[in-house]
């Protein structure tokens, strides 16, 4: 346990058992989370593209991702969770707004 070794309170630490040791995390390198929402019309082979190449890419940066929304038949939509950095990098042409937003 962290305990055991005298660190506690409301930080993060990282550890690895390569090097044995457990760093405390500067609360400064903690990104904001927000929440996004991301939309293409299927028949724009183009926004497919761009949101498919976009989420392969950002995947495992993201908290969060759920396809839902949209009919499926001409309109997909996912709602997105992660870093504003992240999310920020979204391409404009799929880019939308919903509930799900952080405001």
């Amino acid at each position: 346990m962290v305990s055991d070794h005298g660190l506690s309170g409301d930080v993060q630490y990282h550890w690895s058992m390569d090097d044995a040791a457990i760093n405390p995390v500067s609360r400064a390198t903690v990104l904001a989370v927000i929440r996004q929402t991301m939309a293409v019309s299927v028949d724009k082979p183009s926004e497919v593209e761009a949101a498919e190449v976009w989420l392969n890419t950002n995947r495992n940066a993201l908290t969060y991702v759920e396809e839902e929304g949209g009919c499926g038949c001409c309109v997909r939509m996912w709602k997105l969770e992660g870093p504003a950095e992240v999310l920020a990098t979204i391409p404009y042409e799929v880019s939308a707004s919903s509930d799900w937003d952080t405001d």
